[in-house]
């Protein structure tokens, strides 16, 4: 059985990193081939991979803080990580510490597809093998292989997952401390110890899942303190501070990003809507009454506590934020893949199977020319 396991694991890791390769090539070629929309990078070769934020995460990690408030949207572990990497490695410039930022990435995501691969096993998933495909062709795509904090993310949440499915609860909390100063979403991930504490009806848990959002707080007040306390015009308050700065730069809050002019990036979503959206409905369409649907996150559901917290972040991101990032925002969100591998399934029409894959494959394609070339990605 070990070996079986261990099997399964290297196609995983096989595949994931081929994928990351081929994109990474791709993007670079493309960067050769056509002329860059902006031309303003160094001229390294890699540094098509450094894009767009990849510019601010790489500020953070060579100045080793903010030099302005609107570089605090860009958490600080990840540029942290890509810093302490390249000191050991004596990446002394710009352009080398990029590379490390980019291998960085890259193994990161694999990693993330083996502890995914792991969580699914652990929860029976069907369809083995058409779901792991469907995660390493993520329509996150080049995000995952860029100067971007997307693949630690999605490697510390995965780890998160499968320490709480496996009742390791202190280590989830940790996990959580590290992915809140990874994305700003992270801290949602508490929701997992929050379901735990109701449904083993355990006190302990609840100052654990306190503890667990501390360094996500302790950033803010920190960024507040920095760029927010002595400045006349800003109102916020420290736990407010990341919404202030959102719609201060970006305009964004409820329903800020619902006028005409945001129609193309919200067709640019629409597959991620409709994949998210058919994942939520399958969960669902699987119980077998209304009340059984409205009890989604029972003591023992482990699959509709992750149908919970997709459902979560699929309403902030419809709600909140630039829309056209779905696709990175919902990387972490098991039932999707759940859901594109059972339509990628022998038992599907050939036309669906065929649609899926054409999106997951020309996400990766056509987001690897626009990025790696500087036009608007998602």
């Amino acid at each position: 059985k070990l070996q079986f396991l261990y099997f399964i694991e290297m196609n995983v890791i096989y595949l994931a990193g081929a994928v990351r390769v081929i994109v990474v090539l791709l993007t670079v070629v493309a960067d050769n081939v056509i002329r860059d929309y902006d031309e303003s990078d160094n001229g390294c070769m890699w540094g098509c991979l450094a894009h767009w934020d990849g510019v601010y995460f790489r500020n953070v990690a060579t100045r080793g803080w903010y030099d302005y408030d609107f570089f605090t949207m860009f958490q600080p572990l990840y540029p942290a990580a890509v810093s302490a990497a390249s000191r050991v490695l004596g990446a002394d410039n710009e352009c080398y510490m990029t590379g490390v930022g980019v291998v960085l990435s890259n193994v990161f995501f694999v990693l993330s597809a083996v502890l995914f691969e792991r969580v699914c096993r652990k929860l029976a998933i069907h369809n083995p093998g058409e779901t792991a495909l469907a995660y390493c062709l993520a329509p996150a795509g080049v995000f995952l292989s860029s100067f971007y904090s997307e693949s630690l993310f999605a490697l510390i949440t995965m780890g998160c997952f499968l320490a709480w499915l496996s009742s390791r609860y202190l280590l989830t909390s940790f996990l959580i401390m590290l992915a809140s100063v990874t994305r700003a979403n992270g801290f949602i991930l508490v929701g997992l110890l929050l379901h735990s504490m109701v449904s083993k009806r355990s006190p302990a848990l609840f100052f654990v899942s306190v503890v667990s959002i501390v360094p996500c707080v302790v950033l803010q007040t920190l960024q507040w303190n920095t760029f927010c306390n002595s400045h006349d015009d800003c109102t916020a308050a420290p736990h407010g501070f990341y919404s202030h700065i959102q719609h201060k730069y970006w305009g964004l809050g409820f329903l800020q990003y619902y006028t005409v002019k945001q129609i193309p990036n919200f067709i640019l979503a629409a597959p991620m809507i409709f994949l998210t959206s058919g994942a939520v409905y399958h969960h669902l369409a699987q119980r077998k009454n209304m009340a059984s649907m409205l009890r989604l996150c029972l003591p023992d559901d482990h699959r509709g506590v992750l149908v919970c917290y997709t459902i979560a972040l699929f309403v902030v991101g419809l709600l909140l934020s630039h829309v056209q990032i779905l696709p990175r925002l919902l990387l972490t969100c098991p039932p999707i893949y759940w859901y594109a591998g059972h339509l990628m399934s022998s038992k599907s029409p050939y036309s669906t199977r065929l649609l899926v894959l054409t999106y997951l494959l020309s996400w990766q394609v056509v987001g690897s020319i626009m990025f790696g070339n500087f036009y608007p990605w998602t």
